[in-house]
Formats: C-alpha cells, sequence, structure tokens
C-alpha cells in the first residue's frame, strides 16, 4: 500500500504539482488511519485491562 502511494505521488509529482500535494496529504492521513486501526491488533497493551477492579 506504501509502495502504491509513492508510486502514485511520483506519476503526480511529473505532471501538477498541486495534485501531487493533494495525493499527499490524503496518503498521508489514510497510511496514518490504516495504522491505529492496525495497531491495537498487534499491541494488546489495553489500559482498562491492567488493574482489575
Amino acid at each position: 500500500m506504501v509502495l502504491f502511494f509513492a508510486g502514485l505521488v511520483v506519476l503526480l509529482w511529473t505532471l501538477d504539482v498541486v495534485t501531487a500535494v493533494i495525493t499527499v496529504v490524503a496518503s498521508t492521513f489514510l497510511l496514518v488511519a490504516s495504522a491505529f486501526t492496525i495497531l491495537p491488533l498487534i499491541f494488546r497493551c489495553i489500559p482498562y485491562e491492567r488493574f482489575p477492579a
């Protein structure tokens, strides 16, 4: 997914800089949102489960 967005940015940068900047911002947002979705599946450290009542 990262390589796809990198290739898309390189392609669009040669065509139009404004479109490339918009694509970079959108790609960064999508990658961060994907990371925040996947990371809880990998790291199971949930603060409210450490100290049971």
